[in-house]
């Protein structure tokens, strides 16, 4: 039977659909080291005693480590997802199981 006979999806779209999430989660997850130290380089250079002064290497620097901890925060976020995606995956080849 196809979906468009029964309207639920098939086991095989159902795995179908749980290979392209495990796809998205395995590219995702190559993401989360870099996303997360994006900028962990340049916020130690430009947290170094001595490196820069003055207002504008305060403000500057400050944005830095803001930006760092939203990319952190984004990693983080971006792991949970991947997670859930192979959760998801688990349970739709769980329900092709039963399909056949």
């Amino acid at each position: 039977m196809t979906t468009e006979e029964t309207g639920e999806p098939t086991a095989q779209e159902l795995r179908d659909r749980a290979s392209r999430l495990r796809d998205c989660a395995t590219r995702a997850e190559k993401l989360v080291e870099p996303l997360g130290t994006h900028v962990d380089a340049e916020v130690k250079t430009a947290t170094t005693p001595g490196v820069w002064t003055g207002t504008y290497a305060g403000q500057s620097t400050g944005r830095l480590r803001q930006y760092q901890q939203d990319l952190r925060g984004l990693a983080r976020d971006l792991e949970e997802s991947l997670q859930q995606w192979r959760n998801e995956a688990e349970r739709l080849d769980d329900r092709a199981d039963e399909k056949e």
